[in-house]
């Protein structure tokens, strides 16, 4: 007995240093068990079986496979009313798959119904790492700030361009449309209008009516006014040349050449008329998906048919996990020794480098390599799997900046933003504005000729002002003369006035509360209004078009536009608390 006893322990230890590696059959054979053990109801010994699952050594189309189907169990202990469970199955769906980025909507889901919480944090912070390592969701996300950030600028230009158009307009109605006679002048009233609604039926659109307005009424612009109006063209500048960043991106999405790329990394089939065109890299990618399908021979050939000349990283991680499959250890070196040279820090390629000099048994050839490579060292120790290759995770990007083509040129890049820039309508509405800033004058010659009175707003003629005063008769008699004659007339007025002006600012808080930063125009705190509206019209934008986009693209949309609405709330509250600090009565 005791010699067979030592026998078994020998043979034991004999074996143990030859296990093989877990292989796909091991993680399903786990996925087995935890069905079987979910049928008979034994939650604990389930537990403990989906604590032991490996995927390490699995194809990413098996781990995506297995994420679906541990969701699938969390779908069904979530409806039975076992939140726990439900939980742990979906962060194991997290660890198998991570770019599952809707899981993180289920789990928030289980953490407000259990603690009565509106959102669960760490769940939505964690989601936008997955979010944007998904081509799909994170092009999506970029579309959606390039267009909030063009609109925002847009509805702030706008919402300035029609208060001052309330304010100035009067005095081009006084200088314009009447004659001596106080009759209207038919032919520059029917001028006006056509010169400022035009973009309405034909052109750029209302985009740019703004403009057109602010050219218009520039003559009668104070010095701080059109000062700020400049300074809010330079940030219309550069939102138009990211505007025109995001048409190339979304003709480069919509590219035939594009359609090819896309249609090869998800492994969808090609026409044959496709197959033909492909540049190496996307035979790599082909070779890839067959990799991954289990067709070895397939991916071989496909590889061998990228040409000699072609290097790449993946290329040669493929042609080395074949290699290791069929047994050709020293050819899986070789190969693997060319993904080094490519990059020395990847840690696919050592890994299974490190793994083919010991399936290799050459101590002196391991020995060298170590000097080359000091991580071997702490890798040979460890219990190593063949690890899978994987794409590099910017390909798509890469891809989409140059159109679809094997290489990025600059030169094409920056030639495509620029003709885009001239095609883009609202660039040139900035060349309609200054269009009309120097040609309105020229073309109606009576246009600037009146000013308002400052206290009484009267509309008075710019040569009959009293020295530096812009007064009227009438307030220039009772504000500027000290004639104590004037003083009762004087205090009736300015009663009037205080009566009118706080009836004005009424009106335009009411507004306020509709138009963020209203009355920081009506305040004559132009640049302030720019620069504090354009990110409350970015965030409301941004957060009821991006929720609109993914509900129709991906049926669910990521946590953290949530936390965006609340920040345009915020938002909306700080320009009116800002808009009314410093007003007369305090605030």
């Amino acid at each position: 007995m005791k010699i067979r006893a030592w026998l078994g322990c020998l043979l034991l230890g004999a074996l143990l240093p030859m296990q093989v590696p877990g292989t796909v059959e091991d993680s399903l054979s786990v996925i087995r068990k935890v069905n079987l053990y979910h049928s008979q109801e034994q939650t604990e010994a389930m537990i403990r079986q989906l604590e032991q699952l490996d995927t390490s050594a699995d194809t990413h189309a098996r781990k995506r496979f297995i994420a679906r189907i541990l969701e699938g169990y969390g779908d069904h202990y979530r409806r039975e009313g076992k939140p726990d469970l439900a939980e742990r199955f979906f962060r194991q769906a997290l660890r198998v798959n991570a770019s599952e980025w809707k899981l993180f909507n289920k789990l928030n889901e289980l953490h407000v119904g259990k603690h009565q919480t509106p959102l669960h944090l760490p769940s939505a912070f964690r989601q936008v790492p997955q979010l944007l390592q998904n081509f799909h969701p994170a092009y999506l996300l970029l579309n959606r700030i390039l267009n909030s950030l063009f609109i925002a600028v847009c509805w702030v230009f706008m919402v300035l361009a029609v208060m001052l158009l309330f304010r100035y307009f009067p005095l081009a109605q006084t200088d314009l449309f009447r004659d001596g006679e106080w009759r209207v002048n038919w032919i520059q009233s029917v001028a006006v209008i056509v010169l400022l609604v035009w973009p309405l039926v034909v052109g750029p659109g209302w985009g740019a009516l703004a403009f057109l307005i602010l050219g218009f009424l520039w003559v009668y612009l104070e010095r701080p006014e059109r000062k700020s109006i400049l300074t809010g063209l330079l940030v219309f500048t550069a939102v138009i040349l990211l505007a025109a960043f995001q048409l190339v991106l979304d003709r480069s999405v919509q590219s035939r050449e594009f359609a090819t790329t896309l249609k090869v990394f998800s492994g969808q089939p090609l026409e044959a008329k496709e197959i033909t065109g492909l540049d190496p890299q996307l035979v790599v990618m082909r070779a890839f998906n067959e990799y991954e399908a289990g067709n070895l021979e397939k991916a071989l050939e496909l590889l061998e048919s990228s040409g000699e000349e072609f290097r790449g990283k993946l290329k040669y991680q493929l042609l080395a996990g074949i290699q290791y499959r069929f047994g050709n250890i020293k050819e899986c070196i070789a190969n693997l020794r060319l993904a080094l040279q490519l990059d020395d820090k990847d840690p696919v390629s050592l890994n299974n480098f490190t793994l083919a000099l010991l399936e290799n048994g050459n101590r002196k050839l391991l020995d060298s390599y170590i000097q080359r490579y000091p991580q071997i060292k702490e890798l040979k120790a460890q219990y190593l799997q063949l690890k899978q290759p994987m794409p590099d995770p910017l390909f798509l990007w890469r891809r989409l900046f140059s159109q679809g083509h094997p290489q990025v040129s600059i030169a094409a890049f920056l030639r495509n933003w620029g003709n885009a820039v001239v095609e883009f309508p609202a660039a040139w509405s900035l060349l309609l504005f200054f269009l009309y800033l120097f040609l309105i004058p020229k073309v109606f010659s009576g246009i600037g000729k009146s000013i308002r009175c400052s206290k009484c707003g009267k509309h008075i003629d710019r040569t009959a002002v009293h020295r530096s005063y812009k007064l009227c008769n009438e307030c220039y008699q009772l504000f500027m003369i000290k004639d104590v004659m004037f003083l009762e007339a004087k205090v009736i007025k300015e009663k009037e006035l205080v009566r009118r002006r706080r009836s004005e600012r009424v009106l335009t808080l009411g507004l306020s509360l509709i138009v963020p930063g209203l009355n920081l125009i009506a305040r004559s705190r132009l640049t302030a209004y720019i620069l504090l509206a354009t990110p409350v019209y970015f965030l409301l934008a941004f957060f009821w078009t991006s929720r609109h986009a993914f509900k129709e693209t991906f049926a669910a949309v990521p946590l953290f536009l949530q936390l965006v609405g609340v920040a345009s709330i915020l938002a909306y509250i700080l320009i009116n608390l800002v808009a009314v600090k410093g007003e007369d009565d305090g605030l």
